[in-house]
């Protein structure tokens, strides 16, 4: 194989990589990255059904998704396209001392 997006067989022989499958079930599916790995989602996945996907808590993250930090309360709403670029980041709680430092002071 070599070229962009064709397979050389012979000196006559080109023809197009067939894109992979993209219906699972009969669910359109589409690739997305999560914190830098390669996801595939259903197609019209919201924020918060990922979230349910990857037995996440709402409550304790946050969520960017292609370089923009989305609003808790927009998880429900906002759907993933192929090709989104999403991290998620949890909280970390704490306030205890660190090197012998009170946080909190």
């Amino acid at each position: 194989m070599t070229g962009h997006g064709v397979i050389i067989n012979g000196p006559n022989s080109v023809r197009p990589i067939s894109p992979p499958s993209r219906i699972v079930q009969g669910i359109p599916r589409m690739n997305i990255q999560v914190n830098g790995a390669p996801h595939e989602v259903s197609e019209g996945m919201t924020v918060q059904g990922l979230l349910r996907e990857l037995q996440i808590n709402v409550a304790q993250v946050a969520v960017e998704i292609n370089l923009e930090i989305l609003n808790q309360q927009d998880f429900d709403a906002r759907r993933l396209c192929d090709g989104d670029r999403i991290e998620i980041m949890g909280f970390i709680g704490g306030g205890h001392s660190v090197a012998g430092r009170d946080l909190l002071a």
